[in-house]
């Protein structure tokens, strides 16, 4: 066949095909899905402008919202062989208006300098955000039997801490959230969560607001909590920011074990 035939005929196919996509259903169901692949990109771009790269540990995947970074320690520890090395910890929580008091199975801790109005003057305020997990726990076993009340110990802990009586499950404070709030990329997941306004500022003379967010995903429970100074500029952004860090949470809900094959991991990686 002459080669102009097949030009022409090629041409004519073109044609027919820009036809049926600029026209009736084949137009519609193109430009939804180009609209439905653009706003998929936007959406992730806009988690890599306000969120960091993910972070594991204790089972745990999320990412922190950019203002926090990692708050650490170094430790030196000796393996089973004997070699020494330095490995970076979550720095001990000292935030509360009660000292001495220690977060459970802390596996990540961040710091955050955040712009807030107090005493009546905009200032950077020290935010912090800790990740607790019992996956730990069932590596212990003096320690295994706490696992399944970790959420109990948690919120023992936090309100000595704050100087303050545990809540009832009654406690109007309480809440469910869910993250994303509107329809999203991934599942949605529910949170208990309280809010606590503690009379006595922190030690560094900061008041802060302490939200705690617990989660459970099969055996393994996790908690986060939220130090945050009290009027936080806009500007911040960080309710909108620790909404979209709570979508990407997944929680892997297998219990770990010490046997050949299982998972002793309950530590983090910064």
């Amino acid at each position: 066949m002459p080669l102009s035939k097949l030009t022409s005929r090629a041409g004519r196919a073109a044609a027919c095909l820009l036809g049926l996509l600029t026209a009736g259903c084949g137009s519609s169901f193109y430009e939804a899905r180009l609209d439905a692949t653009a706003n998929y990109f936007g959406y992730l771009h806009k988690l890599d402008e306000n969120l960091h790269a993910p972070w594991s540990g204790g089972g745990i995947t999320v990412r922190v919202p950019k203002q926090f970074v990692p708050d650490t320690v170094k430790q030196e520890v000796t393996d089973e062989a004997g070699t020494s090395s330095e490995v970076a910890i979550p720095r001990p929580a000292d935030v509360f208006p009660v000292q001495g008091v220690e977060l459970p199975e802390v596996v990540g801790a961040w710091r955050a300098e955040i712009e807030a109005e107090q005493g009546g003057r905009a200032r950077p305020a020290a935010a912090y955000l800790y990740a607790m997990s019992n996956r730990g726990l069932f590596l212990d076993e003096e320690r295994a039997g706490d696992a399944d009340d970790f959420h109990g110990i948690v919120l023992s802990q936090v309100t000595s801490a704050l100087g303050e009586a545990p809540p009832a499950p009654t406690d109007k404070r309480w809440r469910q959230e869910q993250f994303p709030a509107a329809k999203g990329y991934v599942p949605k997941k529910t949170l208990t969560a309280i809010t606590f306004t503690p009379t006595q500022p922190s030690p560094d003379g900061v008041v802060r607001t302490y939200d705690l967010y617990l989660y459970q995903q099969g055996d393994i429970h996790v908690a986060f909590l939220y130090a945050l100074p009290t009027g936080i500029s806009s500007t911040e952004r960080l309710t909108e920011r620790i909404e979209m860090s709570f979508a990407t949470l997944e929680v892997d809900p297998t219990r770990p074990t010490n046997a050949p094959g299982g998972v002793p991991d309950g530590g983090s990686r910064f």
